[in-house]
């Protein structure tokens, strides 16, 4: 009987959701850790992150929120995950928001993060589209265009 059931908490300690779609292009991945003791769960994020990673192929992917629980004595530690895959080209000139989450902390999003997130990536569209404007890729009227539809967003 003890067999079995340490079986069942073994089975079920390093549950994942798998990839989930939340809302618009946004995903999410919730993990338990299947350590137990005290401290984060650094194995199941690092698990969280690779599979998201193999989720988006070619693709970069960016952190919308990162919720880290930590084992305590008789609670196994979790991981959250809430991304989104971005286009590596626009991601490697944006700058970092959840560089919180990044370092592996603890990140809430809130309304003034949505907003700054909001005005970060208008600026990494903006930075894209120019450098394929001087790339010779658009041409200045195609640029011009795309430029408004991303400003005016």
């Amino acid at each position: 009987m003890r067999i079995l059931l340490l079986l069942t908490v073994l089975l079920t300690a390093c549950s994942s959701t798998g990839v989930v779609p939340t809302d618009g292009d946004n995903y999410m991945i919730a993990k338990k850790s299947a350590e137990f003791g005290l401290g984060p769960p650094i194995k199941a994020q690092a698990s969280v992150y690779a599979e998201a990673n193999e989720f988006c192929g070619d693709d970069s992917v960016e952190t919308v929120n990162l919720n880290v629980r930590n084992a305590v004595f008789g609670r196994q530690g979790s991981v959250n995950l809430e991304f989104r895959c971005i286009d590596k080209v626009a991601s490697s000139s944006s700058t970092s928001i959840n560089s919180d989450a990044e370092m592996g902390k603890a990140n809430t999003v809130s309304e003034s993060s949505d907003q700054s997130r909001l005005l970060n990536d208008r600026y990494a569209d903006l930075e894209r589209l120019k450098r394929l404007l001087d790339d010779g890729t658009l041409t200045q009227e195609e640029f011009d265009s795309e430029k408004a539809k991303v400003l005016s967003e």
